[in-house]
């Protein structure tokens, strides 16, 4: 994350009258989070402030002394005096606080910061392509986005499979499309050799080109089934303790399947490239389409194991 970036949430989340403390409050998010990714070795070649945060991380209350010994185990070249001097300073700041000869991280910057991480990470959420189980995890488990077109719902549930191709995922959908773009080379063929042989599908609907779809998958070791009646016109997907679901709008619905009803049994590359057309018209059509996501064990056991006894 770029700094300017953090800077500008940090302002807005920073207690009023503290906004001349940003800096430094920044200065101990990358601190804490090298305490995360790195550990002891990590902080030596920071600040003196890196250092007093990730000390007083590991203990509850420490003298001046104790901190100062803790730093020169760690590598640090800093004086005694330069260690009191920047104490002073991160009381005054309210990133630490002093008990009679102690010093310890005040717990209201501490709540202050965790307010801090979880807002950044939304709003950079927000500025790049949305990680719905990420997502999901920063807000307690249960997430929903509204999104304006199919496009963007497809690429989401699309970058699910990616990022997770270790796992199984188990799909319970209205309709097949996804291997039609594969031909309009829409979605990156090496995702086919990631997934492929953990990828399970049922599909509602029998039409035709759902039945062709289905054939291509399997073929591919993307075993896919037509004609299950189960459920409602919901899209489901499992994917480890994760479960994701949204239903297509109701004019989707009817536009596609009087469309995929209308082709015959062979399907042939003229009428492939129709169907890629007129879905590339449905995925960029205005609507608004929510995705819900929920962290479950239970119920993303269930799912998978409502879609793999088909198989």
């Amino acid at each position: 994350m770029l700094r300017s970036e953090v800077m500008g949430v940090a302002s807005k989340v920073m207690p009023k009258g503290r906004i001349q403390e940003t800096d430094l409050y920044i200065t101990q998010f990358y601190a804490i989070n090298k305490i995360r990714e790195g550990g002891a070795a990590s902080v030596i070649n920071g600040s003196t402030a890196d250092t007093i945060v990730y000390i007083l991380a590991q203990d509850d209350a420490l003298t001046a002394r104790e901190i100062y010994h803790r730093t020169k185990k760690l590598g640090s070249s800093i004086s005694y005096k330069g260690l009191y001097s920047a104490l002073q300073e991160l009381v005054g700041r309210g990133i630490i606080r002093k008990e009679e000869r102690q010093y310890l991280l005040d717990i209201m910057w501490i709540r202050n910061l965790k307010r801090f991480i979880i807002q950044t990470e939304k709003t950079r959420l927000q500025k790049v392509p949305v990680d719905l189980l990420m997502a999901c995890d920063l807000n307690g488990g249960a997430y929903s986005k509204t999104f304006d077109n199919l496009r963007a719902v497809d690429e989401s549930i699309t970058d699910v499979v990616v990022k997770n191709i270790d796992k199984i995922f188990c799909a319970n959908v209205k309709h097949l499309w996804w291997i039609l773009f594969h031909s309009g080379k829409l979605i990156d063929e090496n995702l086919f050799s990631a997934v492929h042989k953990k990828t399970f599908t049922i599909c509602q609907s029998n039409t035709p080109v759902d039945q062709w779809c289905a054939s291509i998958r399997t073929e591919l070791n993307m075993p896919t089934l037509c004609g299950v009646k189960c459920g409602d016109d919901a899209n489901v997907y499992a994917c480890g303790d994760y479960v994701i679901m949204f239903t297509y709008p109701l004019a989707i619905l009817n536009q596609v399947g009087k469309h995929f009803a209308s082709h015959g049994e062979l399907i042939g590359p003229d009428q492939r490239c129709k169907l890629a057309t007129f879905l590339s018209k449905i995925l960029q059509a205005k609507y608004d389409i929510t995705i819900s996501v929920v962290k479950n064990h239970a119920v993303a056991e269930s799912v998978r194991e409502n879609v793999l006894r088909y198989f």
